[in-house]
């Protein structure tokens, strides 16, 4: 377990500045077009004696074969203190849907593969909860590598995927997912290094009631190292996975990663966990989808600033429905080696989406791909439904305090299996005004089969996950799920600062 404290001054980009915590509403059609509720822009889990919950996991393939791109596995994790019951559907895209009931134990784990129930070449799932406390990730497996990825809480008429690409040895795949029973009509729109493209056949795009549709960008959009996609609905709302998979060959990447869209823009991005190794190249890639350019910075926050130094951040501008990807390790500012978080911040108020891409080499200590959006929130409630899996070299959880005045204390509850306990070193934690903290989950996760892991305390924090695969040689970086009741927006913004103005905290 390791901590330390960051750049206080810098961190007032997500101070709460007046913020309340909002009850969350239960339809996405209440935010105007373009727009969702802060609390509904990211996954939300419901708190524990909840009516229940909806879960909406688009991306992956049942092909029942070793040979899937990438085949769809659902976790449901359970960490309340009573039984829960789930309906899981299984949508393909060829065929029907069909359905399975689901008994969740108390604090445990259920992990259903698709293929189980439908055949066909991509399938979606919908999970409808009865009970509280319970959040949804899912997983996918392929011949590239393997995946966890975020399910939605609920549907939005708009998605963004700031990063992806199509070069040579990848292939990128947009899994549209309309869960409900009228059509959906789309318009898919992308913005690459050459250029914005609008595809003929990507506009009014029809997404049939209760139906997957994948489609292919790599088909399309053609050999392009860096393309930005936005889905936009005209009418309906639907969920939004991205599944990118690179070979290996010509100098593509080796790995698999599934990425559920920014469902909103935000003025503020928080990425806890950056890449703190040699072997690892890292970018952010920002995309705006309004009518104003976006003035926005991108502050890198290294661990150990009194030795480490304090890097100048990333200016940039990114104009009207144009995309951006900034190589964090580039230029030199950021040295190698050094772990560190980033915040993405709109100076002039014009918000953007954000998401880090992660590559690990051949000569990294775990080689791998991991797409990752940002939180645009904060929460003193977070659960990890996923913080092992069978196959896993080691894992992590991440936890930030970005307040700038604010102690956060909370306790880590590692549980599964039935069971619950806190380890050693994981109760009445007490993180200052800018400090993180890693807790290593070990090889063995604490000795649970199907472990889980729920942060819970006073003061808002940011949770993240990641692990490394030792079959299959990948990696996932996940955000952990903020419980709903405890959940309020990471806004704010702070005028230009010199290293000389920046106090450290503590």
């Amino acid at each position: 377990m390791r901590s330390w404290r960051w750049p206080a001054l810098l961190l007032l980009a997500v101070l709460l500045a007046g913020a309340t915590v909002a009850e969350r509403r239960q339809t996405a059609g209440e935010a105007p077009a373009g727009q969702q509720p802060f609390d509904q822009a990211v996954p939300v889990a419901s708190p524990a004696g909840a009516v229940g919950s909806t879960w909406y996991c688009a991306g992956g393939t049942a092909t029942g074969s070793q040979e899937g791109l990438a085949e769809h596995v659902v976790h449901v994790a359970n960490t309340s203190d009573v039984a829960v019951t789930a309906r899981l559907t299984a949508y393909p895209s060829e065929g029907r849907p069909a359905t399975r009931t689901i008994d969740v134990a108390p604090r445990s784990r259920v992990a259903v593969s698709l293929a189980e129930l439908v055949t066909a070449p991509f399938a979606a799932a919908l999970v409808e909860v009865r009970g509280g406390g319970v959040a949804v990730e899912h997983e996918l497996t392929g011949p590239s590598g393997r995946a966890f990825g975020a399910c939605a809480s609920a549907p939005s008429n708009t998605w963004y995927f700031p990063a992806g690409t199509t070069r040579a040895g990848t292939r990128m795949v947009l899994a549209l997912f309309n869960p409900f029973a009228g059509d959906a009509v789309v318009d898919i729109t992308f913005d690459t290094d050459d250029g914005t493209r609008t595809p003929q056949a990507y506009q009014a795009l029809v997404v049939p009631g209760g139906r997957l549709l994948a489609v292919d960008v790599s088909e399309v959009v053609t050999l392009r190292a860096e393309v930005a996609a936005e889905v936009r609905a005209r009418s309906g709302r639907l969920v939004v996975d991205q599944i990118q998979s690179g070979d290996g060959s010509e100098g593509a990447p080796k790995g698999l990663a599934v990425t559920l869209g920014a469902s909103a823009p935000a003025e503020t991005w928080l990425f806890p966990d950056g890449v703190g190794a040699s072997g690892y190249a890292e970018t952010i890639a920002l995309y705006n989808p309004g009518e104003t350019t976006a003035e926005v910075d991108v502050q890198v926050l290294l661990d150990d600033p009194d030795l480490n130094g304090i890097p100048e951040p990333f200016e940039v501008s990114v104009g009207p429905r144009r995309s951006m990807t900034i190589d964090i390790l580039g230029d030199g500012r950021v040295p190698v080696g050094v772990g560190h978080a980033i915040v993405v911040r709109s100076r002039n108020g014009q918000p953007v989406a954000a998401e880090r891409a992660v590559v690990g080499s051949s000569e990294a200590a775990q080689p791998g791909w991991s797409f990752t959006v940002g939180a645009p929130v904060l929460a003193s409630r977070w659960i990890v439904p996923v913080a092992s899996a069978g196959g896993t070299s080691g894992a992590a959880v991440v936890v930030l305090n970005p307040s700038a005045t604010e102690t956060a204390r909370f306790t880590m509850e590692a549980m599964g299996d039935g069971r619950a306990t806190v380890p050693e070193g994981f109760a009445d934690v007490e993180l200052a005004p800018g400090e993180r903290r890693i807790f290593d989950l070990g090889s063995d996760a604490l000795g649970f089969r199907a472990l889980m892991v729920v942060i819970d305390g006073e003061g808002t924090v940011v949770g993240e996950s990641r692990f490394g695969f030792s079959r299959g040689s990948d990696l996932s970086y996940l955000l952990a799920v903020p419980v709903g009741d405890t959940v309020a927006p990471a806004v704010g913004t702070v005028g230009e600062l010199t290293p000389d103005e920046i106090i450290l905290g503590g």
